[in-house]
């Protein structure tokens, strides 16, 4: 659309009447130079140029949205990218593929629950493009009663298409946001293509479309025929303010976007209506304008270039290439035409302004859509040159997908990068685990955009590597050495105060410390029954008081030797174990009870970022076990353990809020034969194993338009269906100087998961002394 207005002098400016050319400003088929069919093949005689768009500041770091680790698990891609590209609707509409829109479909956003709205001639609602309940609002009152025909409806109802016609309904194409809704107002066009507007109409159209619609964005394929003139811009100014009053007070207290077509007459600048917020401040975080390029990405020769407006515009299909190919509009009737200008490049933004309102659902403001939109906008090549592309060329997947470095918000409003956010979400037992899988949370990226996310995408939980992290190795715990130690345990320093015997070690607690020990035939007092609790301490320091029939041993452990903990992090480890036992005519009989700290994790389980601990894992537990001499050289052990496990309760500094009554079991039995030079053993171990609990979490679910992080306190009870059972068939030697072993492994239910495959494995070593 154009306004024709009288140039001289400027206080004579009035308006009166508004001039429709049918691709001046977008216009439709069927004039002006476009094809009256689709089966046209004669292109306009006029040579495609260039087009501008704005150009902001560019976000730092992987703006094209492809280094971060999360890009890929942002959204779950419901289509394959074939069903869109290959769709006849979509090919039809070249403009489509221009974009990437096929990119935006895929994860199933296609303008569901927005409303687009449209000031235009308007609109054949009997079209197939427009199925029943697609149009909320057709508002022909401008007509006084009359019902437009057919030709006055053509612009109008084919800006609309191009922006939301119904994928599936129709058959000659598609819109961008295809699921959208659409809301009409009707201008007047006179039988002259003129059309009457004043600043009353508008006014009305800008209230009823967004209050009473519900418009989240209103395209504008109409204009004044003036370019904007930056050396007489407070004149053009006086005459905007004059004309629009009412309106300009009106966008500026809106929160649609709305969308301008730059106008076509292959001016160097937009027009003055396009650039109302360059005219109007007040404007600027409202408006956005679209030049119209071909289908090769090259701006049309009729378009007009972004030139002053260039930080608020950018180019989207609506020109032609020397293969003739147009976008394709709805025409009255129930017909498709190709359509030129910018007309019909508005509305590619206006459907995808739509698209990122869905995607976001309500949680970003005007001017973040705007300027997401601006700033994802490819300037790459030709598209550098902002005096004619502005920001760059529309590109829909660049807008739907995370920008730059991504961060999860925790509370107290700060803030942790994603790519330092783990946690092992099956630690807590197998109905957990899917439980967690389940949820969604949100990041936020560079823009401030927020993004929902599987929390799978932050599952350190993948142990392949560790297929026998759990399995106590066949001889681990001494206690009584005597004049003999085997594989080099000894402690550091040794001491008796009236029969008591001090030990300090530097090693593993759990290697150190066993449950009723026996003297085997080479002289050597053993415990073949482990501590299972100890397993989650690191190497460091340990000190025992050792009585006839107890023991008292302290331990503090800073690293981890054996164990690989997340992403290498130190676990630091504190606590205090006693335990006594007494031999019942060749039954000895164990008891053993201890607590254990740890620094910001709880049995071994760290989280990472965001989802770390805040304070002290605490862990108390206490076990029974026995031996016996069961005949010829054998003997049998067993162990039983129950825990009771907690963290700070409630804790809302981080998504992992902490453990409340977490009870743990473990079982273990082993039978064994010590011969002269070589130890045999068969062993059966149910390691650690949640048995119930309650895991807190605070889940970031959604941001408020004013960039307030809304949290999700959520308390999910431990469940674990599975009970994990490990075996070991071991032999080897006792020989100090020529030590060797063999072991058979075998993990069923690994990490106590039903659905988990069994492994098994077999290791072996030799140490030689010299």
């Amino acid at each position: 659309f154009t306004f024709l207005k009288n140039l001289y002098p400027p206080w004579l400016y009035a308006l009166s009447l508004i001039i429709l050319a049918s691709c001046g400003g977008g216009g439709g088929g069927g004039g002006g130079g476009v094809p009256k069919s689709p089966q046209s093949q004669q292109a306009p005689q006029v040579p495609p140029i260039p087009s501008d768009a704005p150009n902001p500041s560019r976000p730092g770091d992987n703006s094209d949205g492809r280094k971060d680790r999360v890009f890929s698990g942002t959204r779950s891609i419901v289509h394959p990218l074939s069903a869109y590209e290959n769709h006849p609707e979509y090919t039809a509409q070249v403009g489509l593929e221009v974009i990437n829109a096929a990119r935006a479909y895929i994860y199933d956003v296609s303008g569901k629950d927005v409303v687009n709205g449209f000031t235009d001639t308007g609109i054949d609602e009997t079209h197939d493009e427009f199925p029943t309940g697609k149009i909320v609002l057709n508002d022909r009152s401008a007509y006084g009663g009359i019902i437009p025909s057919a030709q006055k409806l053509r612009h109008g109802t084919g800006v609309a298409s191009v922006a939301a016609g119904q994928r599936g309904s129709g058959n000659g194409m598609h819109g961008v946001a295809y699921d959208a809704q659409i809301a009409m107002w009707t201008l007047h066009l006179d039988d002259q293509d003129y059309l009457n507007l004043d600043d009353n109409i508008f006014s009305r159209a800008l209230n009823t479309l967004e209050n009473n619609a519900g418009s989240g964005v209103i395209n504008h394929s109409w204009g004044y025929d003036i370019a904007f003139n930056p050396s007489n811009a407070g004149a053009q100014k006086n005459l905007i303010a004059a004309d629009f009053p009412q309106s300009i007070q009106l966008m500026s207290e809106s929160d649609a976007v709305h969308v301008f077509s730059a106008g076509n007459r292959g001016e160097s600048e937009v027009t003055i209506t396009a650039a109302f917020a360059m005219l109007f401040p007040e404007l600027r975080d409202k408006v956005v304008i679209a030049v119209a390029v071909d289908s090769n990405g090259v701006i049309g020769d009729t378009s007009n270039h972004c030139g002053h407006a260039k930080d608020l515009c950018l180019a989207a299909p609506g020109g032609y290439n020397d293969k003739a190919e147009y976008v394709v509009a709805a025409y009255p009737g129930g017909s498709y035409r190709p359509v030129l200008g910018t007309s019909f490049a508005a509305p590619h933004v206006s459907g995808a302004i739509a698209i990122l309102i869905d995607l976001f659902d309500g949680q970003m403001t005007t001017d973040e859509l705007i300027d997401r939109l601006l700033l994802t906008a490819n300037k790459s090549g030709r598209y550098a040159d902002a005096d004619i592309y502005g920001q760059g060329l529309l590109d829909l997947e660049r807008a739907i997908n995370p920008v730059g470095v991504n961060y999860v918000p925790i509370g107290g409003g700060r803030r942790i990068r994603v790519d330092d956010s783990q946690f092992d979400f099956s630690a807590f037992g197998q109905a957990v685990d899917a439980k967690l899988r389940e949820k969604a949370v949100i990041i936020i990226d560079s823009l401030g955009a927020p993004f929902k996310v599987p929390l799978s995408v932050f599952d350190n939980s993948d142990d392949s590597d560790f297929l026998i992290k759990e399995i106590s190795p066949s001889e681990k715990f001494i206690t009584h050495a005597g004049k003999r130690t085997v594989t080099g345990m000894a402690p550091i320093s040794q001491g008796q105060i009236n029969g008591l015997t001090l030990q300090g070690w530097q090693n593993e607690p759990q290697s150190v410390l066993g449950l009723v020990p026996m003297t085997g035939q080479d002289g050597v007092a053993r415990s073949m029954l482990s501590t299972p609790y100890l397993q989650f301490a690191g190497y460091g320091s340990v000190g025992q008081v050792i009585g006839e029939n107890w023991q008292v041993t302290g331990f503090n452990s800073w690293q981890d030797e054996s164990y690989n903990s997340l992403n290498n992090q130190e676990r630091n480890a504190g606590g205090v174990v006693s335990a006594f036992q007494r031999n019942l005519n060749g039954t000895y009989l164990g008891f053993q009870g201890g607590l254990m700290i740890e620094d910001k994790a709880l049995l071994g389980t760290q989280g990472k970022g965001a989802f770390q601990l805040s304070g002290d894992g605490r862990t108390m537990f206490s076990g029974v076990g026995v031996t016996r001499h069961i005949g010829q050289g054998w003997y049998g052990a067993a162990s039983a353990y129950r825990g009771h496990s907690e963290t700070v309760k409630s804790d809302k500094s981080f998504l992992f809020g902490g453990v409340d009554n977490l009870e743990t079991s473990a079982y273990e039995m082993v039978i064994w034969k010590n011969f002269k030079t070589k130890l045999a053993q068969l062993r059966l171990t149910q390691p650690v194993r949640n048995e119930k609990g309650d895991l807190h979490f605070n889940l970031p679910v959604r941001r408020n338009p004013n960039g307030a992080i809304l949290f999700d306190r959520q308390v999910l009870p431990v469940s674990t269906k599975a009970r994990e059972i490990q075996t070991m068939m071991s032999l080897r030697s006792l020989s100090a100087t020529k030590y060797w072993f063999m072991d058979m492994k075998l993990r069923i239910n690994p990490d106590h998961d039903a659905n988990a495959n069994t492994q098994w494995g077999m290791n072996g070593g030799v140490r030689l002394q010299f």
